[in-house]
Order: structure tokens, then C-alpha cells, then sequence
């Protein structure tokens, strides 16, 4: 069984490496050549992994080709659409948003062409009463799955992948929405756990940890603060506020104890059916609903089916081993969910238990309970490190001292409160209210001690610069380091995770630029660094006060560069899709000058004011502010900044939000001065810029333009587009490209492009 899992788990993994779904002949070949390899062999263990690599393989392209097909044709994207559904996940308040999944049932007209399955919507401004398992009939306006696509970013194609999401948009007041029906049977589990979560808001209002112990209850996160996460990250703590196997082990001991002791009391019970059989089925029935109020994810899942097994033993009388179990758990899983591989939580699970089985057996047993704990924390520790860097890019030095404090602490005191509280509030209101006060107050005393350490200098390791050979290379180091003593051979672990230690982003030459246009959406963002100094070109746009492209995108592509400072953050003008990240930026790092054309947005800061004619030298690469002039004009996208870059002949015009008559004023006072060989397109190629003469006098080999997918005000214009096209001026874009990079380099004819998106791409980006 273990090798069949292992064979099948590979032939899941290798299909999530290609960036486009292979078709029907390669399918073919490629599963009728490993088949035949598999059936000659003559070794059973070889053949049984083959050929579960293929079934693997096969069983998830079906899946990945059912998903993609379904999504919303390129027709009906950006159209209204009138469609009835079940709201099938509880709503998420953001701001005075409501987000939440929808299962499409019909269109209208049902010939529509949209097929059914799980969108993504938001409602602004809702009505009150929305609750999950109702049946409305909504107009919406649809679009495939997108998200930016940068070094660091967070891939949010691949997270609605992993869910089957196939559109995503927001409801249309145009026509206003009807409910259909409610009923309690319809999401019934969903309806208890928004029950729930409305009773603990209730029970803990303005309490400061109120969204901690909902997630620790229903599995809810989205009341934990950004203030929270960071002192979670920061600590090596955030698995915490997950419900984990170890919450579903308790839950399962717990009942497996109260039971024992109840049927211990009748005697006529006991005889008639074993004690061991019934608190095995009372443990497996809590983990059960527990999992579920949990959301029932893949943590869950596995904690259940290795609980079953276990369960199953009993009443086959053949326990199965604890690496059985662990292999029968992921064989599910990956059964039941092929896209599984594709989430973080199902490789925190998985790669924490199977550590603690590889670290910890086949050891002489430990004396000393303390010893024991502490080197299983070691243990996850040093296990997990690869796989929260892959992921977050961090690490936290004091992890291993946080969580021997704070996992006891909230397994064994909050976690049960919590529970017991949540319980309280269906029997007695005011008796839950006092149990979940009690709980909140304990992680309050638990918080005291993590926010303390989480502002220790230098407690996290930020490396966000990862590739899948440091990864692959510090993973094998950790096995090698969790050899039993006396192993041979185990201070090869060292020389194992040197990579990931000392490898670090290439630096740039001394004369030359490295220019990154970032993929932020409707907005600007642009990175220009030379050997020793960085330069921010605005920040992007604010979405929301917890989402903006200068936190979510900007450093984290600072961080896999390396660089900590920013020598000057220039923002052009005071448009939110330019200026909306500065705060983030400002606030998670060191900036030594601003210089903007609105003095006022940054009170209190003294910024320069953007000027043309100012000038200054990096490492051999000259900059100059060739607008706005003194001259006040009317527009504030006319006093937009307009930066050149000069790297020997190689130079590059950031233009901003300029339009025609900052255009013409530039013609006129610097016409010298603008040809370049890369233009930024000016005002995301909007119809009242890009004018010809001024195109024809920069003359670029190049131009890149920025927008979001799908945006509402239709750039680029096709008459921009046509006008670019009419030069023979290849236009590059961050839609289709992502992060755009390039290096002004005095020894080269022409830049380099590298596309993020391109180079990175996986079968389910969106085309």
C-alpha cells in the first residue's frame, strides 16, 4: 500500500509542474509507455509504483481539464449576467464589503453558455440577513480567476485553482437581487458554524482576541488583525490559530475519556458491546464534527482518516502501523481532492507528521518528559523551516522557544474553554459568554509574552529569494540532520542547506540599471536599482485599509532582491492607483527621501518636491526629472513626475499619468532629452495620451503599459494600441507579462525582457 501511495502521490505531483495541459496524443503516449515499462519490469515494487504514478498522473489531469473547461468563456467576461445560486460559503465582511462563494445552479436564459459549479463574489453595500445556504437570483459581472503576478507575490490563480473557483466578480445593482429561499437543510453544517460565529462576536464584542478563538472554534480567520498575524509569523506561532491534528487528537482523547468513564458505569453496556469499541467510535465521531465546525480541511481530513484507521484496527483487530496510517491518509486525500497539493495547508500537515514519524521513531526511548517535548519542537522545527520558506519567505529564530510555552498553553487551556464556552452558549448564554471570556483572557496573558518576543531584533530570517534547487537541497540537509546519533555521515546535513544559506539574488554591475515594472493591477509601480541604491517609482493602488499593492507587492519583491532600503520613493502625482502602497512602504521599510509633485500627501515627512532639471548620478547611471515645470497646470495628472534613466546609450522614460498638453510642454522644453530606448506608456495607454509626434520624437525600441485585467476604463485603447502598432514599437504589458524586468546595460544593443508571468507559468493562469 505505501508504495502504491507514494507511485500515485508522484504522478499528482509531476502533472502540477507543466504550464500547459498536455493533449490527448501525449496523454496517450506518455500513459501507454510508463504502463508498458511498468508491466515488464520484473521487480513488484517498481511496477507498483509506475503504475500508480500513472493512475496519480491520470486522475488529476481529468480533474485539471473538467476545471479549466468549465470556466467562464472569454464572451461572457466584463457582461451582465443573470444567474441563480446558493450562497455556499459563510459571507466575509471586508470593509462595507461582502465577499462570499456562490454554487451557480441556472443562468437565465439557461442557454447562456456558463456552466455550473463555485464563483467568487462581491457585494458593496449589502442588505442585512445574508446568510450562507440561501438561494438568490443576482446580475453579476464575471471574469476568469486573475491575480498579480510578481516574485513574492502570493499566486491567487492558483488558490481559486485549488478550490474549483471558475469566475469571480461582483453583484450589479442594475437590477436588484431577489431571494429565492432559505432553508435550514440547505448548507447545514455552514448554517451552524455562521451561528456560531455570530454568537462569539456577540459573547466577545470589542474583545481584542474575539478572532482568534473563532478560528480556534470554526476555523474562521478572517477577524485576526494584520497586527495578529505579524506577531504570529514573527513568533513562529501561526499554526496556532489553524485547527490542526493536534486540536482534533484532543477533541478526540477528550471524548474518548468521557466516554470510557460513562460506559464503564453500566455493567450490562459493557458486556453487551466492549468499552474499547465504543470510546474508539465516541473519539472518531467528535474528530468528525469537529472537522467539520473546522471547515473540514486538509489538516482535518487527515487527522480523521488517521484516526479511522486507527478505529478500523479495533474492530478488525489489526492496528495498522502509524506509517500505514500516514500513507493511507494521503492516499485519500489526493483521492478525494487532486488539486490538494496545491494548498499550504496540506503540505504544513503532511510534512509535520511525517517529520515527527522520521525524527522521532526507531530512537531509544527518552528519558525525561521535558526532553521529549523539547526535541520535538526541534524537531518541527529544523522539518518545517524549508517549507514555511518556500512559502513565506520567513523564518523564526525563536520559533522553537515560543512553541513550547504557547502550544500547551492554547492546546490544553484555550483550545478546551473555547470549546466548552461555544458549547456553554446553546445551554446557557450568559455561562458560555463567562467560559469564552475566561478563554480570551488566557490568550491575553499568552499574548503579552509572544508580542514581547515577536519585537526581539532580528527573530525572523527573511529570505524570500528561494528556488527549487535550495529547496530541494535544504530538505535533503534536514533528513540528513535527523539521522539517529551515530548515524555516519550526518554532518553532510550542513553542507546540505549551505545553498539555501548562502545563495542570494545577482547583483547588478556598476553603469547599469536594473528596471522592474510591477504587476499591480489599474495602477504604477516601478523598481529601478543599481548596484547600491534603489529607486521606488510610485507604489501602486490601496484597495481597501487591509489591502494595498505596497505591502502585498512591493516589498515582498524588495525582500527577494535583498534590499532592505530604499534610497528615494518618488511619487509622481496623488492618484490612489499611484500613491495608494506609499504608507505600507513607509512603514515596512527604511526610505531616505521622498520627492513627489503634492508635497501635502506626506504631512509631517518635508518630501522634495518633483521639479524638472533635478538631477543626480547612482553607480555610474544618471537620473533626471524632466517634468513637471513651475508652471501650475490644471490637471493633476499633468503635474504627474517624468523621470529619465541613463545607463551608457540605454535609457528609459517613466512617464506617469501625463497627458497631451504635459506632452506638448515636454516637445517644447525637452525635446533633446526624451528619445529612449524603453518608454513607460503614459496614463496605462488612456486616449488622452500617447500622442504621435510625441511617440515618434522618443522613438523607443520598446514600451511597456500597465493595467488591470479587465478594467473598467478599457485600457489600453486599441487606437493607442494601433498608434504603437503603426511605429513598429513592440508593446509589452503587465497583463500578459506580469512583473516586466530589464537591465539598461551600456555593453548591450538592446534590454533583455524577462515576464514573470511567462516564465512562471502554470496550466492554470488564466490565458
Amino acid at each position: 500500500m505505501i508504495l502504491g501511495v507514494i507511485g500515485f502521490f508522484i504522478g499528482n505531483l509531476s502533472l502540477l509542474f507543466f504550464s500547459e495541459l498536455p493533449n490527448l496524443l501525449n496523454v496517450f503516449l506518455i500513459t501507454a509507455i510508463c504502463t508498458i515499462v511498468g508491466i515488464t519490469l520484473k521487480k513488484r515494487s517498481f511496477k507498483t509504483v509506475i503504475l500508480a504514478a500513472v493512475l496519480g498522473f491520470l486522475w488529476v489531469l481529468l480533474h485539471a481539464k473538467s476545471t479549466l473547461d468549465h470556466r467562464i468563456p472569454p464572451h461572457l467576461e466584463s457582461t451582465l449576467i443573470r444567474l441563480v445560486g446558493t450562497i455556499s460559503s459563510v459571507p466575509e465582511r471586508k470593509d462595507s464589503d461582502l465577499h462570499f462563494d456562490l454554487n451557480v445552479k441556472t443562468t437565465v436564459p439557461k442557454t447562456l453558455g456558463l456552466y455550473s459549479g463555485r464563483i467568487k463574489l462581491r457585494w458593496m453595500d449589502p442588505p442585512l440577513g445574508i446568510r450562507v445556504g440561501d438561494e438568490w437570483e443576482f446580475t453579476v459581472k464575471l471574469k476568469q480567476p486573475y491575480s498579480f503576478s510578481n516574485p513574492g507575490c502570493f499566486d491567487f490563480e492558483r488558490h481559486s485553482f485549488q478550490k474549483k473557483i471558475l469566475a469571480e466578480g461582483y453583484i450589479s445593482d442594475k437590477i436588484p437581487p431577489k431571494k429565492i429561499s432559505s432553508h435550514w437543510w440547505s448548507q447545514p453544517v455552514d448554517r451552524i458554524r455562521m451561528w456560531i460565529s455570530e454568537k462569539i462576536n456577540s459573547a466577545l464584542a470589542g474583545r481584542p482576541h474575539a478572532g482568534i478563538i473563532k478560528a480556534l472554534v470554526i476555523g474562521l480567520q478572517n477577524d485576526i488583525s494584520d497586527e495578529h498575524w505579524k506577531v504570529l509569523r514573527n513568533t513562529g506561532t501561526a499554526h496556532l490559530v489553524a485547527i490542526s491534528g493536534m486540536h482534533i487528537g484532543l477533541v478526540a482523547c477528550f471524548t474518548y475519556m468521557v466516554v470510557n468513564l460513562v460506559w464503564q458505569r453500566f455493567p450490562i453496556a459493557v458486556f453487551t458491546i466492549p468499552t474499547r469499541l465504543v470510546t474508539a467510535l465516541g473519539g472518531l465521531i467528535a474528530a468528525i464534527l469537529y472537522s467539520l465546525l473546522a471547515g473540514f480541511t486538509v489538516p482535518t481530513q487527515r487527522s480523521v482518516i488517521m484516526i479511522s484507521s486507527f478505529v478500523i484496527g479495533i474492530l478488525s483487530k489489526r492496528i495498522l502501523s502509524v506509517w500505514r496510517s500516514y500513507c493511507l491518509a494521503l492516499g485519500i486525500v489526493l483521492l478525494f481532492d487532486p488539486f490538494a497539493p496545491l494548498s499550504i495547508g496540506f503540505w504544513l500537515s503532511f510534512s509535520a507528521v511525517g517529520i515527527l514519524l522520521y525524527g522521532m521513531q526507531g530512537r531509544l526511548r527518552p528519558r525525561g518528559l521535558w526532553w521529549r517535548w523539547g526535541r520535538a519542537q526541534w524537531i518541527l522545527y529544523l522539518g518545517l523551516a524549508p517549507i514555511t520558506l518556500a512559502f513565506f519567505g520567513t523564518a523564526s529564530f525563536i520559533s522553537p522557544i515560543t512553541n513550547i510555552i504557547a502550544i500547551p498553553w492554547v492546546t490544553l487551556s484555550v483550545v478546551p474553554l473555547s470549546l466548552l464556552g461555544t458549547m456553554g452558549l446553546v445551554l446557557n448564554e450568559q455561562l458560555g459568554t463567562l467560559i469564552l471570556n475566561c478563554a480570551e483572557y488566557l490568550l491575553e496573558l499568552l499574548w503579552l509574552l509572544l508580542n514581547m518576543c515577536a519585537k526581539i531584533p532580528h527573530a525572523v530570517w527573511v529570505n524570500l529569494f528561494q528556488t527549487n534547487f535550495t529547496l530541494a537541497c535544504s530538505i535533503i540537509g534536514v533528513l540528513f540532520w535527523l539521522l539517529p546519533r551515530g548515524f555516519p555521515a550526518r554532518f553532510l546535513g550542513l553542507i546540505w542547506v549551505l545553498p539555501i544559506l548562502l545563495l542570494r539574488p545577482e547583483s547588478v554591475a556598476i553603469n547599469t540599471a536594473k528596471v522592474t515594472v510591477l504587476d499591480v493591477g489599474q495602477g504604477l509601480a516601478t523598481i529601478v536599482a543599481t548596484k547600491n541604491h534603489v529607486l521606488i517609482f510610485d507604489t501602486g493602488p490601496k484597495f481597501s485599509p487591509t489591502f494595498d499593492t505596497g505591502e502585498r507587492v512591493v516589498l515582498p519583491y524588495l525582500a527577494t532582491q535583498g534590499r532592505k532600503l530604499v534610497d528615494i520613493l518618488m511619487i509622481s502625482h496623488g492618484d490612489n492607483d499611484h500613491v495608494g502602497g506609499a504608507d505600507s512602504i513607509l512603514k515596512g521599510t527604511t526610505v531616505k527621501k521622498i520627492i513627489t509633485s503634492e508635497p501635502e500627501l506626506f504631512p509631517g515627512l518635508e518630501p522634495n518636491v518633483c521639479l524638472a532639471n533635478q538631477k543626480w548620478e547612482w553607480d555610474g547611471v544618471s537620473f533626471e526629472i524632466l517634468h513637471p515645470s513651475p508652471i501650475p497646470l490644471r490637471k493633476r495628472n499633468d503635474h504627474s513626475c517624468v523621470l529619465r534613466v541613463v545607463a551608457g546609450q540605454q535609457s528609459m522614460l517613466l512617464t506617469a499619468d501625463i497627458e497631451a498638453k504635459s506632452e506638448k510642454i515636454l516637445l517644447n522644453t525637452q525635446r533633446d532629452k526624451l528619445p529612449a530606448t524603453v518608454l513607460l506608456v503614459p496614463h496605462h495607454g488612456s486616449k488622452t495620451s500617447s500622442t504621435l509626434e510625441f511617440i515618434q520624437v522618443i522613438h523607443p525600441q520598446y514600451a511597456i503599459v500597465t493595467f488591470g485585467y479587465r478594467n473598467q476604463y478599457g485600457h489600453p485603447k486599441p487606437i493607442i494600441v494601433a498608434r504603437y502598432q503603426q511605429e513598429k514599437i513592440p508593446l509589452l504589458d503587465t497583463v500578459t507579462g506580469g512583473a516586466i524586468s530589464f537591465t539598461l546595460d551600456p555593453n548591450q544593443k538592446t534590454p533583455i525582457f524577462s515576464s514573470y508571468r511567462k516564465e512562471h507559468k502554470r496550466f492554470w493562469h488564466s490565458q
